[in-house]
């Protein structure tokens, strides 16, 4: 079975960039994609006070993600994506065997919904992720 540690980093990167890297820019003209550039610079601004490597961080971090209303065309990668960062949050990180046991799938699956995302900020926000 692959380990999923190539993977994990690049994701808890993924969460680190999504809450923490998402200021100065402007959002485009489509009212869902607009609220959510919005409401994503508030996230950052209210996680900036937080430290997404601890644990605590990392639920915080995630349970105020949870709150964000997508836009519809990102809203299914942002489930996927936000699922497989509850189950990150659910795994003890520093035992190497919970961190094998992961699904591999439900990463991989993360990963692609995280790169949706980051096009999404990118095209319609006008951020660098």
């Amino acid at each position: 079975m692959p380990t999923t540690r190539p993977i994990l980093p690049r994701l808890l990167g993924a969460v680190t960039v999504a809450a923490l890297a998402l200021t100065a820019a402007a959002c485009g003209d489509d009212d869902d994609s607009s609220a959510f550039c919005d409401e994503m610079r508030e996230v950052d601004a209210e996680l900036q006070a937080t430290d997404p490597t601890t644990d605590e961080g990392f639920q915080a971090a995630l349970d105020r993600l949870r709150e964000v209303e997508p836009p519809p065309e990102i809203e299914e990668a942002w489930a996927t994506f936000l699922d497989a960062y509850q189950a990150l949050a659910d795994v003890d990180t520093s035992d190497p065997e919970a961190i094998d046991a992961l699904d591999t799938e439900q990463l991989a699956g993360a990963e692609q919904a995280w790169n949706e995302i980051a096009d999404h900020l990118e095209e319609e926000c006008g951020l660098e992720v």
